[in-house]
């Protein structure tokens, strides 16, 4: 997604990428030692909750409401590519529609602009970007 921002091409985000689970949290995966692991696993009460970025773009209240089961931020930083993927391809659908007589397609434009607008990312306090 940095590359797209920077080089202003198309972003190479699958569909399929956007189903995944989000990660753990680092403590998990930066531990010394397979016993540190399972130690920190069992200690931590860790439960599979599937969290996606697909999962975070469909309700945007779900990025204030984290889970110490996801990596914060990793999550924090996939949402804002999600929303700049989201961003990318309305720029691209309002160049081509933008122009048009067609009331559906405006109003298709005029409900992606404002959801992409009122996005809870950029509510979130200052040390979580």
């Amino acid at each position: 997604m940095s590359m797209t921002l920077v080089k202003h091409r198309n972003p190479l985000l699958s569909f399929s990428e956007l189903s995944l689970p989000l990660p753990s949290p680092r403590s998990l995966w930066l531990a010394p030692s397979a016993a540190a692991w399972r130690a920190r696993w069992l200690s931590s009460g860790h439960k599979f909750n599937g969290m996606s970025l697909k999962g975070l773009l469909q309700d945007d209240a779900a990025i204030r409401c984290l889970t110490s089961d996801v990596d914060e931020q990793v999550a924090h930083s996939a949402y804002l590519y999600g929303l700049a993927a989201q961003v990318w391809d309305h720029a691209q659908q309002s160049a081509i529609l933008e122009a048009s007589n067609d009331a559906s397609s405006q109003l298709w434009l005029q409900s992606r602009q404002q959801k992409l607008y009122s996005s809870n990312f950029f509510s979130l306090p200052s040390h979580h970007h």
